[in-house]
C-alpha cells in the first residue's frame, strides 16, 4: 500500500511524535508501514505478543478488555492521529487489550526494531517522548480524575453498581498511565545511555528514572487489585520455596529500614516451605506487608518476621513493626482499598493505602489466611497462613 499525504499527516497530529524535528519525524515516517483494516476486524488481542504500535489515519478503534463473565470493558475509542499498541511494544509484555476497527480504517504500522533504531540513533527523539510522555500522563490523570468526581455522584445508587464501577475505573486508569510510563521509563535509559560521565542533567534524569518506577510499581498494584477483585484466582501457578521467597524480600528492604534507623529481623523457622502458588503474586503481597511495617515503625527499634513451614506442608510468615497500632474500629477498615488510618493531610507516612488490601486479595486467592494482632501504641503483628497448594 503506497502513502500518501494523509498518513504523514496523522503521524504528525500523532501526541507520541508531534514535536519531533523534520530529520526525526521523516526516519520515523519512513520506518512505518500503512496497512487497512475491515469494519470488526481485530488487529491484535488481549494477551497476544506485540511487536508493533499504530497511528490511525482514517477510521476507528476500539480497545477493549475482557470482562467476567464473558464481557468485555470498553477501555478507549480512537480516532485519526491517535496511536495504540505502545506498552506492549516498549515493556515487551502481552497485549493488555484487544483493538478492533469499528469501521473501515487505514493505518501507520511502526514495528518495534523501527522504533528502537530510531531512539538509538537519534537521543534527542527520547527526550521528546519523554517530554510527550509527561504530557500523556497529565492528560489522563484529569481525565481519570473527571470520571472519579462522576462515580462519586453515583454514590446513592446500589452498592453493587457503585463496586463494579469502581472496578471498572481501576482498569481505565491503570491501562491509560502504563503507556505513558512505559514511554517515559524507556526514554531515561536511553538519556542514562548517552549522557557523558559528569553530565549536569544526570542527577535530573535519574530523578525521573526513579519517581518513574514508583508510579510503575503503584499502577501495577491497581492492575493487580482490580484483577483479584474482579476474579480472585492465581494466573500463574509453580512450586517454590516461600519461606525462601520472604527472606529475599527482607534482604531488599534491609537497606531502607536501616535509612530509617531500624533493624528488619528474619526469623526463619523449620527450614525450607515449599508451597504451589503464584510466585510473583506473593511476592507482592510479602514485599506490602514488610515495607508497611517498616514506614509505620519507630526508630530505633526492630521490625521482626518469622517464616515457619507448618506439619501439613503449608507456610505461616508473621511481621512484627512498632507502629502505633490500630484501633479496635478501625481494624476491618485497614484491609479496605483507599484506607488509611492517619489523616491523609497530616499523615507522615504517602501511598494510596491499598497495600493491605492487595495482600488480603493475593491471600485469599490462595486459600489462605490473613490476620492482624495490635494494640494502640503496642505495634501490630500481621500473619499469613498458606496452605501447600491452592484450593
Amino acid at each position: 500500500m503506497i502513502k500518501t499525504t494523509r498518513e504523514r499527516e496523522a503521524l504528525s497530529r500523532c501526541p507520541l511524535f508531534s514535536s519531533f524535528d523534520a530529520e526525526e519525524f521523516e526516519a520515523l515516517y519512513q520506518r512505518s508501514v500503512p496497512v487497512t483494516a475491515e469494519r470488526d476486524e481485530v488487529l491484535f488481542k488481549e494477551g497476544e505478543a506485540g511487536s508493533s504500535l499504530f497511528v490511525i489515519v482514517t477510521g476507528a478503534v476500539r480497545i477493549v478488555s475482557a470482562a467476567e463473565h464473558g464481557g468485555e470493558h470498553t477501555l478507549a475509542s480512537l480516532g485519526p492521529g491517535e496511536s495504540f499498541g505502545e506498552m506492549s511494544l516498549l515493556d515487551d509484555k502481552p497485549r493488555s487489550a484487544t483493538a478492533i476497527a469499528t469501521r473501515s480504517s487505514t493505518l501507520l504500522r511502526v514495528d518495534q526494531e523501527g522504533l528502537e533504531a530510531l531512539r538509538d540513533h537519534r537521543p534527542a527523539a527520547a527526550v521528546k517522548l519523554l517530554a510527550a510522555g509527561m504530557r500523556l500522563i497529565s492528560d489522563r490523570l484529569r481525565a481519570a480524575n473527571a470520571r472519579l468526581l462522576q462515580l462519586a455522584q453515583l454514590g446513592t445508587q446500589a452498592r453493587d453498581q457503585i463496586e463494579e464501577m469502581r472496578s471498572q475505573f481501576l482498569s481505565l486508569v491503570s491501562h491509560e498511565l502504563r503507556t505513558p510510563l512505559t514511554v517515559i521509563k524507556s526514554s531515561t535509559q536511553v538519556l542514562q545511555r548517552s549522557a557523558s560521565q559528569g553530565d549536569p542533567q544526570q542527577r535530573f534524569v535519574d530523578k525521573i528514572e526513579r519517581h518513574t518506577e514508583r508510579l510503575r510499581i503503584l499502577v501495577e498494584d491497581l492492575i493487580m487489585l482490580s484483577l483479584l477483585e474482579a476474579r480472585p484466582v492465581i494466573q500463574r501457578a509453580s512450586r517454590f520455596d516461600a519461606v525462601g521467597l520472604i527472606e529475599d524480600v527482607v534482604a531488599r528492604l534491609s537497606e531502607a529500614a536501616a535509612e530509617k534507623g531500624l533493624r528488619l529481623l528474619m526469623i526463619s523457622r523449620s527450614g525450607e516451605g515449599h508451597i504451589t502458588g503464584d510466585r510473583a503474586m506473593l511476592e507482592r503481597a510479602f514485599h506490602h506487608l514488610v515495607d508497611n511495617a517498616v514506614k509505620f515503625s519507630s526508630s530505633p527499634g526492630d521490625v521482626q518476621v518469622e517464616a515457619e513451614a507448618l506439619a501439613d506442608g503449608g507456610v505461616r510468615v508473621s511481621v512484627l513493626d512498632q507502629g502505633p497500632g490500630i484501633s479496635p474500629d478501625a481494624r476491618e477498615r485497614v484491609f479496605q482499598s483507599f484506607s488509611q488510618e492517619q489523616d491523609p493531610l497530616t499523615r507522615e507516612v504517602g501511598g494510596l493505602g491499598i497495600g493491605l488490601t492487595l495482600v488480603r486479595e493475593v491471600v485469599a486467592a490462595h486459600g489462605g489466611r490473613l490476620q492482624v494482632e495490635t494494640e494502640l501504641n503496642q505495634g501490630s503483628r500481621f500473619t499469613i497462613e498458606l496452605p501447600p497448594g491452592p484450593a
